[in-house]
């Protein structure tokens, strides 16, 4: 006897169509995973469950269709009754799960994928305190998902457009992790080998610590303002040399902002200062105060208070940046290479004329 198979309709798409198979006379069908699945379910935790029916010249025959997470579909036949589902375990609040959402469950790993601990240890420390936040941001969204899974779009063009769009950006992501991330990986001697080829990049040069006060004196001052401002900072030089802490008389005079800090301007190296400032300071000895140094912004007492000599990174401090400097640079080989390979095996051809027209009109 042959039997006629239909399917259900799921969200304005049949099953077969959208996983790609066909109906056949064995009692059971096995059909291999395809990523177009992602079609039913764009979340891998989804678990869809279909009905199919199929006619026959005699009595009805049921036929079961479940997706399970492995993305496998299984069909089979059963005798002509009604075949009831498998009841689904009930979740409970175990110890790795964060929340309960009907039958769908938020675990501690979830959290985990969401906000992974490298990406939270580099937001600043008052966001770093709000994982309260984070993890009802995670149940909110999932709570949003589950409602939208229930949601029939089908017969939206954009909807399937944009389900086109999400399944080839997860493809790309694979594709890209297998043929250019996973080859991308740099050996230790490769690192080693550039550290020692390149040994003046890893130089850092000597950089010294002062404070500093301020008298500040306009560009266009006037003759009697530039003398006044002399004879302040011949003052307060006098204070600091007979004692007096520089820190204490940089905060009460300097016009600095740095005079917030006791006028201390943190490490720096020879060419991120006015020169003549650097040259002032860069001459003294630990704890020496300048004599008056003018620039363009006014009049300057300069104390030095630490200082760096230049030296070279070791290969410890530079690893990471020779790794990620490698990794890059053969990232972006790869990269060109396979997008040549691709390019020429599906025959791109552009149209220059109308790429141009749009360049333009964008311009």
């Amino acid at each position: 006897m042959r039997r006629n198979y239909k399917t259900v309709l799921l969200g304005g798409l049949s099953l077969c169509a959208l996983l790609g198979c066909t109906a056949r006379e064995e009692d059971q069908l096995v059909m291999p995973k395809s990523a177009d699945a992602a079609r039913i379910a764009l979340r891998e935790e989804a678990l869809l469950a279909a009905t199919m029916l199929a006619t026959t010249s005699g009595p009805a025959l049921a036929v079961t269709v479940v997706v399970e997470r492995t993305q496998y579909v299984t069909v089979t036949s059963a005798t002509p009754r009604a075949v009831a589902a498998a009841p689904k375990p009930t979740p409970t609040l175990a110890s790795n799960v964060l929340a309960i959402i009907g039958d769908d469950v938020v675990t501690l790993e979830d959290f985990r994928r969401a906000f992974p601990g490298p990406a939270l240890e580099k937001l600043p420390e008052y966001l770093r305190r709000e994982v309260k936040t984070f993890v009802e941001q995670l149940i909110n969204n999932r709570v949003l998902a589950h409602a939208a899974m229930q949601q029939d779009y089908a017969d939206n063009p954009q909807y399937l457009r944009d389900l086109d769009d999400a399944v080839a950006q997860v493809k790309m992501r694979y594709l890209y992790e297998a043929t250019i991330a996973a080859r991308s990986r740099v050996s230790e001697d490769a690192i080693k080998e550039y550290y020692a080829q390149h040994a003046q990049e890893f130089s850092l040069p000597e950089r010294i610590r002062v404070r500093h006060i301020l008298v500040e004196v306009q560009a266009n001052a006037l003759p009697a303002e530039r003398s006044n401002a002399w004879q302040k900072i011949e003052g307060l030089r006098r204070r600091v040399m007979e004692g007096e802490d520089f820190a204490q008389v940089a905060a009460q005079e300097s016009s600095c902002p740095s005079r917030a800090k006791g006028g201390d301007l943190d490490f720096f190296a020879r060419g991120q200062m006015a020169p003549a400032f650097e040259t002032a300071a860069f001459a003294l000895e630990r704890n020496e105060i300048s004599a008056i140094v003018a620039t363009e912004f006014g009049l300057h007492l300069i104390q030095l208070t630490d200082r760096i000599p230049a030296r070279r990174r070791s290969l410890q401090e530079a690893h990471d940046e020779i790794r990620n400097l490698l990794e890059q640079q053969r990232e972006r080989a790869l990269y060109e290479e396979l997008l040549a390979s691709l390019t020429n095996k599906y025959k791109v051809i552009r149209n220059e004329r109308v790429i141009q027209e749009l360049v333009h009109s964008r311009l």
